[in-house]
């Protein structure tokens, strides 16, 4: 299957197949959200992450921020919060994420949990989703 037209047929086929986790919704049974990708931040050291900490929780909303003429990744996703650059999707999950990006695809990450970047070198784990239309 060519990857564009696996691409679009992403959200019915891994549902379909159980590939991927549906988030429900409280207020509906449609599924509302489809679960792409679940990471630990990249290079959060040579960001405001440590700086930042203190304000992040559980569930905050990121922004991805592609970056497609970044020299050392041209499928470069960043990560920021409140405009602030947190780091990058890490390069081994960044191509589909990306891919969807570049077609407007409309992503949501958020925050899954925290920890001391004086222990852990990906002090972050976050969740991105696809959101799906309800049905009509």
């Amino acid at each position: 299957m060519r990857r564009r037209r696996m691409l679009a047929s992403l959200p019915g086929l891994a549902t379909a197949c159980g590939l991927l986790a549906a988030h429900t919704s409280p207020t509906t049974a449609a599924p509302a959200d489809l679960l792409l990708l679940e990471t630990r931040i990249a290079g959060a050291h040579h960001y405001q992450y440590a700086r930042l900490r203190q304000h992040l929780s559980p569930g905050a909303a990121l922004q991805l921020i592609r970056e497609p003429d970044n020299r050392h990744d041209h499928h470069a996703v960043a990560l920021h919060w409140h405009g602030r650059a947190l780091g990058y999707l890490p390069r081994r999950d960044n191509v589909v994420i990306a891919q969807l990006l570049d077609r407007q695809q409309p992503l949501r990450a958020e925050i899954l949990s925290l920890d001391d970047p004086a222990e852990f070198w990906e002090p972050m784990t976050l969740r991105v989703w696809l959101p799906l239309k309800p049905p009509t």
